[in-house]
């Protein structure tokens, strides 16, 4: 005869019959997802950190009534109704399952209890714990942050400028304190997604912590909502909203600037404090379409660039002293025959007003200069004047890698190719998945006649699949080592990507392989092409064509051609 059982295995079984057991499995689980969503929505949505309290408590006080509920009464199809009593024998039945079918929903409940406990227990020690960023917490040096995508909270979901834009501010202002490092954004960009894996992130990026953030509007505010997470755990010691009066919203930036550098161990100078984040403007229209306007910038076509000259005239003509934005439209402006626009004789006067305007002595800062240098070397052909005005610019914002390959460019038009290798490799150092950073080493490696050209273009075209001139100039490279399979694809990808003719590099690629084919391909390469004369001559030279290639280059210089 078996023996009845006992009074606690009686319990058990009346815990699992009135599914106790499953609501603490769910309750529990629910209140570990809600704890950790809470810690990034609550700031994101505005409201105070107390919510991210109130939550956790009410959490753990509605616990044991939702327990009892789930005791007294069950939800059936007909609604909630009152448990009935154990028919005779049920309970016994319960207890005589074998473990495989007792035990599961047991282990269940125990997990989620211990999920919700752990979930309180953490954010108590996160509350509880030292605000500042220490380097037990993160891991690696401290000194070093990823500014990732800002999240878009404004009403209108389709303007991205504004948080895209203020997560650029921040993160080129963390760039300006020394002694920390912060990954430049192209390599952010090209960085997995961090809703996915936060630590893998910071791995791939070598940074030992991520700053997020969320950026909403209000009728006379910004409202901006920031957490650091710690690189190799994922904790989140430090959260932030701030509510920022749009009339000086560039001067409030500042200050979170200089919080974020000192969570993140950097030393701040005893004293008055320098800038991060230069006052450019106190009109909050002109900022938007500043920031309208880079946005645009960074799109590089043609349309793109005409849109984005439009935004930053409104800039301009909202506030006339708005230096930055005078720079970022002499650049525009510079920017827009490479793309395929207007010749340059066409824009330059534009160009050279705007430049005028960003250096003007009162707003001049480091964008002026640098785009004052490529005007100079690139334009205007004074390699010596842009490479002033490159340095000038790097003394300003040294750790701003942009004039830095562009000088190294500079230098590598003089064949000053050690100088150059300096540069080119700092502005990799500074943001190594930049795909303009690798198409400067390329060139000059390819000037250099060096290795290493073919693994530099083809890493740029990795990181950025629709940058035409590394596809030329990687189809160039190809030609000339004889893989002529491989050139007629880059100068197919180049084709495709600037609308322009292939069939003189069709006709070129023909010459190589069958040199009875050379007249034709001299009449082709003298016609127009997207790089202008230079481009045939270059090609014509290969070929041996010499008096046609000197031909093409006189009428270049004829033309000011910029590629000369």
């Amino acid at each position: 005869m078996e023996k009845p059982p006992r009074a606690y295995q009686r319990f058990f079984a009346e815990l699992k019959r009135r599914r106790v057991f499953n609501t603490a499995a769910i309750y529990g689980g629910v209140a570990f997802v809600v704890f950790q969503a809470a810690d990034f929505v609550v700031p994101a949505l505005r409201l105070d950190d107390s919510v991210s309290t109130a939550i956790v408590v009410l959490s753990v006080v509605a616990f044991p009534f939702v327990l009892g509920f789930s005791w007294l009464f069950d939800l059936t199809r007909e609604g909630v109704k009152p448990v009935h009593r154990p028919k005779p024998g049920e309970l016994e039945d319960i207890v005589a399952q074998s473990v495989w079918k007792r035990w599961p929903v047991g282990i269940a409940a125990a997990v989620g209890i211990l999920l919700l406990v752990g979930g309180v227990g953490w954010r108590l020690a996160d509350q509880e714990s030292p605000l500042p960023l220490t380097p037990e917490l993160a891991g690696t040096p401290i000194g070093s942050v990823a500014v990732m995508p800002f999240l878009n909270l404004t009403t209108d979901l389709e303007a991205t400028h504004l948080s895209e834009g203020i997560g650029l501010e921040l993160s080129e202002a963390l760039r300006r304190v020394p002694g920390l490092r912060v990954a430049g954004q192209a390599s952010v960009a090209s960085a997995g997604n961090p809703r996915v894996d936060l630590s893998l992130v910071a791995e791939e990026l070598g940074v030992g912590a991520l700053l997020e953030g969320s950026v909403g509007e209000s009728q006379d505010r910004i409202e901006v909502g920031l957490r650091l997470v710690a690189g190799e755990n994922g904790n989140q010691p430090w959260t932030r909203h701030y509510q920022l009066p749009k009339d000086s919203l560039l001067v409030f930036l500042d200050r979170i600037a200089w919080d974020l550098a000192v969570e993140l161990g950097a030393e701040v100078p005893d004293g008055e404090v320098g800038r991060l984040v230069p006052p450019a403007t106190a009109n909050f229209t002109a900022y938007c379409d500043y920031l309208l306007g880079r946005q645009l910038s960074s799109q590089g076509t043609p349309e793109a660039l005409e849109s984005a000259i439009e935004a930053f005239h409104r800039a301009v003509l909202l506030d006339p002293g708005f230096g930055r934005a005078w720079s970022a439209l002499a650049m525009a402006y510079v920017l827009l025959p490479e793309s395929g626009g207007p010749p340059v004789p066409e824009i330059m006067p534009y160009a050279q007003a705007a430049l005028d305007r960003a250096l003007d002595p009162d707003v001049e800062g480091p964008e002026g200069f640098a785009v004052s240098g490529f005007l100079k070397w690139f334009y205007l052909w004074d390699i010596r004047g842009g490479e002033e005005a490159f340095q000038r610019s790097i003394v300003l914002d040294p750790h701003n890698p942009i004039p830095r390959y562009w000088l190294a460019r500079a230098l590598t038009t003089a064949r000053r190719f050690d100088e150059a290798r300096d540069h080119a490799r700092a502005a990799l150092e500074m943001d190594p998945h930049s795909p303009v950073a690798h198409l400067t080493l390329g060139m000059l490696l390819y000037c250099e006649g060096e290795e290493g050209a073919r693994e530099a273009f083809q890493r740029g075209l990795e990181l950025a699949p629709d940058m035409h001139p590394a596809a030329f100039l990687l189809g160039s490279l190809l030609a000339k080592e004889g893989d002529l399979e491989g050139a007629a694809r880059e100068f197919d990808r180049f084709s495709a990507l600037t609308g322009s003719d292939p069939g003189p590099f069709q006709a070129y690629l023909s010459a190589l392989s069958d040199p009875e084919k050379t007249p034709a391909a001299v009449s082709a390469l003298q016609g127009p092409t997207f790089f202008g004369p230079t481009q045939g001559a270059a090609f014509l030279a290969h070929l041996g064509e010499d008096a046609a290639a000197f031909a093409l280059l006189e009428r270049a210089a004829q033309d000011r051609s910029s590629y000369l």
